[in-house]
């Protein structure tokens, strides 16, 4: 264990304590290894849900005038070609 390690004791329902063994065990990694990877996943999931939502807000707070989505819209439709086939 790492210095900056922190030793935790958590109980899980029986059924969660079996799925994850089997996980790590499939995994090749420790309890230890399993836990942290799903803690920095959630994480770094509930991170990025915070930045889609202040993305959102800001676009609610100033959204985007005509002068600036119209031309974006105007080179998409330059670039899209009818006859091409998509497959």
């Amino acid at each position: 264990m790492s210095a900056n390690a922190v030793k935790i004791a958590i109980s899980l329902p029986k059924e969660d304590f079996k799925l994850l063994e089997a996980i790590r065990k499939k995994m090749g990694i420790t309890r230890s290894a399993l836990i942290d990877k799903a803690i920095h996943y959630w994480l770094n999931k509930r991170k990025e849900e915070q930045m889609i939502k202040q993305y959102e807000e800001g676009y609610r707070r100033i959204p985007e005038s005509p002068d600036e989505y119209i031309p974006i819209e105007k080179s998409g439709l330059e670039a899209f070609d009818p006859e091409e086939k998509w497959e």
